[in-house]
């Protein structure tokens, strides 16, 4: 995936896996409100989650009212639009093709040490049916290692949860801070959940490091705009 932000639908953010699949759109857009992004997609129905940082997983369908507190979605279903908001943190989409359902994940660091996204692949095998092998991913545009310098708190948060930093880790050889890589973290919970290595997309895009084409908390503050990532089946099934 690569590319430059703008307040577009399609920002040229497109990853190859999952633009192959026959009805099925995916996105990573500055148009951040819910409303908007509903009418320039042509579409009724988008759901976007308040989230908090947490592993709770929804099941979005038609029925499907305000949404609080969960930070993936899932649906089986068309013509539903699902989508996470970010500004540094990982967002992950999950497709699978065999039963036609779709997933976006929020990790930020506490979402990675709980493994929401190994939660979220778990849930579509186990309730779906999915298939692991055949699922597609695509890591999307997030804070990269280099600029994501971390305290003890976030270290010994993966120590206390039994996760192995060592392999998608560093130390600053100046400040002898750790810097970690989430996309990488998130990359190896999906591939320990049985998905394999040429289904899964990362792109190679720091939202810290990209100054003027993508929101970042670390590199703007809190109140910085998002950006929405998310997927949509289309048609009858």
């Amino acid at each position: 995936m690569n590319g430059t932000m703008t307040g577009t639908v399609n920002a040229g953010l497109q990853f190859s896996n999952l633009s192959a699949c026959k009805g099925l759109s995916h996105f990573v857009t500055a148009c951040s409100d819910a409303g908007t992004l509903s009418s320039r997609l042509g579409i009724s129905r988008v759901y976007v989650s308040q989230q908090v940082h947490s592993d709770r997983i929804a099941i979005v369908n038609s029925r499907t009212e305000d949404l609080i507190g969960y930070d993936a979605l899932i649906t089986a279903e068309r013509n539903i639009c699902i989508a996470v908001s970010t500004a540094d943190c990982v967002p992950v989409l999950l497709y699978s093709p065999d039963r036609s359902v779709s997933a976006a994940v929020h990790a930020g660091w506490r979402g990675t040490v709980l493994k929401i996204v190994s939660k979220v692949a778990r849930l579509m095998t186990d309730e779906f049916d999915c298939d692991p092998k055949l699922m597609l991913a695509g890591i999307a545009p997030s804070i990269g290692m280099s600029a994501f310098e971390v305290g003890n708190e976030v270290t010994e948060s993966f120590q206390a949860a039994g996760i192995d930093i060592s392999q998608f880790s560093q130390k600053h050889t100046d400040s002898g801070k750790i810097h970690i890589d989430l996309k990488k973290a998130n990359l190896f919970q999906l591939l320990e959940e049985g998905l394999i290595i040429e289904n899964i997309e990362v792109s190679d895009i720091c939202t810290y490091s990209n100054a003027g084409n993508f929101f970042s908390v670390r590199r703007q503050g809190i109140s910085c705009g998002r950006m929405l990532t998310g997927m949509f089946m289309e048609g009858k099934k």
